[in-house]
């Protein structure tokens, strides 16, 4: 049997964005915790990628424990808490797959708009919408 050293461990909370490194972290039934729970899309739902926007990988994630601060260049930190205040539901597209995700505060849509130079919203995937992770989605 080959031994495995894991060297650097790293979770991604937004989809996209910059990630974190991490001494630590646990792992729950969906693989590390709280990694690409959170997701850029665009009005119509479709995620979106640094491929397509560079400037994503400029905006630094931070999971604390109540929620969730986003930090980049020439922007105030903002901070998402939780549990989410929106129950509002949107359909997202991710690559050929789509699930439900729950829509994340206005505030935090204006300032990702605003840095990223595009109208876009911040959704979270929740337990039984997860792609990949549940019957609903069968993506990433």
């Amino acid at each position: 049997m080959t031994e495995v050293q894991l060297s650097a461990l790293y979770r991604y909370p937004v989809k996209s964005l910059a990630g974190q490194e991490l001494a630590h972290t646990r792992v729950d039934r969906f693989g590390l915790e709280d990694d690409r729970r959170w997701m850029v899309v665009d009005r119509d739902g479709s995620f979106l990628t640094q491929r397509e926007l560079p400037e994503m990988t400029l905006v630094s994630t931070q999971v604390t424990g109540t929620g969730l601060t986003l930090e980049a260049p020439g922007m105030p930190s903002i901070t998402l808490e939780r549990p989410l205040r929106s129950i509002r539901q949107v359909r997202v597209n991710i690559w050929n797959d789509s699930c439900q995700a729950q829509v994340c505060e206005d505030k935090v849509h204006h300032w990702l708009s605003d840095f990223l130079g595009q109208d876009c919203q911040l959704v979270y995937l929740p337990d039984v919408s997860t792609p990949g992770r549940s019957t609903l989605c069968s993506c990433c």
